[in-house]
């Protein structure tokens, strides 16, 4: 994430050098979901944007899409996660291209195994939970390998800060740990969850990670203990107030989180504050139809505030395009 930047450039006039203080103003390049509001709505029928040929290791083709990010210009990144590699599409095109892995299952530093999490940086540099491999994986543009920037852990999520340090979600030892930069050892900062997932840092830095077995998300104000509970946490369940095996997350600029409700087979937001949630797609059980999903693990927005879901045992990505309407 990047805030906006303020340059001071000192200008001297060959009349009298004098010095004058200008100050210019960088906007922030555009967010994902910059252009959500609180009464937006989605379409109920999603378009498949990647995997349009289904199950399968071809270049239109998914095996079991774990998470998904799109950036300002609206490429498509899945990690694709049985196919053990990091793909992504321009927009509109059939085909993928592989940008990490993609050379069979293996811990060499061309391969990942069952690869999770990832961050792309503005050098378009992969940053990769290599979950099965138990590292995290560093891949910088069109480079045919990679190289380990800590091991020894069993990372599903993972999301960098404005500082570069990372957050790791450890699923075996139910922690998240905190790998500041040119360090190759992290730091527990949360612990006692139960198979942790998928994550998300907000503008205010403000960390938010899935408790899939709890069925609940927790909020870690400025990676400082203690939690909170922001969705979720009773039984699992079907209620609007319940999660079921929650795996992605995201939170817009008014803190509104939304949540891939994986065994619910739905998305949820939830409004900062409230103790329940509406679904805004999906919700209609399992299923191949472009309004059902089956076993959704992340969620996403474009700058637009169309939203994307990792549509998980679909072998599929869905678009469900926003309606500004009453905005």
């Amino acid at each position: 994430m990047m805030t906006s930047i303020t340059s001071t450039i000192s200008i001297i006039t060959s009349a009298n050098f004098e010095d004058t203080s200008t100050h210019i103003v960088t906007p922030s390049p555009p967010r994902p979901g910059d252009g959500l509001c609180s009464a937006a709505t989605w379409a109920r029928i999603g378009v498949v944007v990647a995997g349009l040929a289904g199950y399968g290791g071809n270049l239109d083709q998914l095996k079991h899409p774990s998470a998904v990010f799109v950036d300002e210009n609206q490429t498509i990144y899945v990690s694709d996660n049985v196919n053990n590699r990091i793909i992504k599409w321009h927009i509109g095109d059939r085909y993928g291209e592989i940008v990490a892995g993609g050379n069979g299952l293996g811990a060499n530093q061309n391969q990942l195994s069952g690869p999770r999490g990832f961050v792309v940086d503005e050098n378009e540099t992969l940053f990769v939970a290599d979950a099965e491999n138990h590292r995290v994986q560093r891949w910088f543009r069109d480079a045919s390998t990679g190289d380990t920037i800590t091991s020894g852990i069993y990372a599903h999520g993972l999301v960098q800060d404005d500082d570069g340090s990372f957050y790791i979600s450890d699923r075996t030892r139910g922690e998240v740990v905190k790998l500041l930069p040119n360090e190759t050892v992290g730091q527990t900062i949360l612990s006692l969850l139960n198979h942790p997932y998928l994550m998300f840092l907000d503008r205010y830095q403000s960390l938010y990670v899935t408790d899939r077995d709890n069925h609940r998300v927790v909020k870690l104000e400025n990676g400082a203990a203690p939690f909170s509970v922001v969705a979720g946490g009773a039984n699992a369940g079907v209620g609007l107030h319940q999660l079921n095996g929650p795996e992605g997350v995201f939170v817009d600029k008014f803190e509104t989180v939304y949540i891939a409700d994986s065994y619910n087979h739905r998305i949820l937001r939830w409004p900062k504050g409230k103790t329940s949630g509406d679904v805004i797609v999906g919700g209609n059980g399992a299923g191949v139809q472009f309004d059902q999903m089956h076993l959704p693990t992340d969620v996403t927005f474009d700058v637009e505030g169309n939203l994307y879901v990792s549509d998980h045992n679909n072998h599929r990505v869905l678009r469900f395009a926003i309606n500004k309407t009453l905005c």
